[in-house]
């Protein structure tokens, strides 16, 4: 969805995340880590852009069976099943933001954290978010992390079943982009877990931020799963008539002292006449 070189302007935002990641490193005042609140209010933002695209898509599907039952049925259903696993998906992470929030700020009642939608987590809300504890207690000792290791992987499995042997590309791009490697051995650090990576010994605000990519991942990969399906119902590229702005970091989460960067760039939503 993005390539070619990249234009002054998306160079400054990357360099922009760089610089943020670089002075949480060391440890700055806690003003600089509200920095890390606007990654991931701008994560937010590109999951709501991609909620609308593939919202038409859906749209579309519905129209497509409704017309043709025997071609486009099938591929329905296979649309279908991505977006409730999609849906389960996003709401199993998000659930796990609102446990985490909750027991870092003591709070009992998660609506204190919501934002505007009541439905997800308000990064500038939160109150400890220097703290470099709970989010390894919690993801690491008592195992949240790799269930939802576990959880990303089935999700990414069943992606991938429904991918022709031949479109090795969307299959890669989709494996790559739910990826849960660990990371390649450290000789200092010794094997570090996918889990303890994006949870352990980092700021809590930089915890939420990973958690809210893992939802973006997830959304990205229904969009590419669900334009692949439909590709089979038209035969064609879906047409589109307008553009939004889209974020997609390069990975999949932010690790202190290393650098973010994103592809900031114009993605297309689909407009269907009525």
């Amino acid at each position: 969805m993005a390539g070619g070189k990249l234009t002054p302007r998306q160079k400054m935002i990357n360099m922009m995340y760089l610089v943020l990641t670089a002075l949480l490193a060391l440890n700055v005042q806690k003003s600089v880590l509200d920095a890390f609140a606007v990654i991931d209010e701008t994560l937010n933002k590109t999951i709501e852009t991609f909620m609308k695209k593939n919202a038409m898509v859906y749209e579309e599907f519905q129209k497509q069976a409704a017309q043709n039952p025997d071609k486009a049925g099938p591929w329905k259903r296979k649309a279908d099943e991505v977006r409730k696993r999609a849906d389960q998906m996003q709401q199993y992470i998000n659930d796990l933001k609102i446990k985490l929030v909750k027991k870092v700020d003591g709070v009992e009642d998660e609506k204190e954290k919501l934002d505007s939608t009541g439905t997800r987590i308000d990064a500038w809300k939160i109150e400890a978010k220097d703290n470099q504890d709970i989010g390894g207690e919690v993801m690491i000792v008592y195992g949240e992390g790799a269930k939802l290791k576990e959880e990303m992987k089935n999700f990414r499995e069943f992606m991938v079943s429904m991918i022709k042997a031949k479109d090795e590309d969307i299959k890669i791009s989709i494996m790559r982009t739910l990826a849960t490697n660990n990371p390649p051995y450290d000789p200092e650090l010794g094997t570090v877990t996918w889990e303890s990576q994006l949870f352990e010994h980092l700021p809590f605000i930089a915890v939420i931020a990973n958690s809210t990519q893992l939802q973006s991942a997830v959304r990205y990969a229904e969009s590419e799963m669900i334009t692949y399906l439909m590709k089979e119902v038209t035969g064609e590229d879906i047409p589109f008539n307008k553009v939004d702005a889209i974020v997609i970091p390069k990975s999949n989460y932010v690790t202190k002292g290393d650098s973010f960067s994103a592809d900031i760039f114009q993605g297309h939503l689909i407009l269907y006449p009525l």
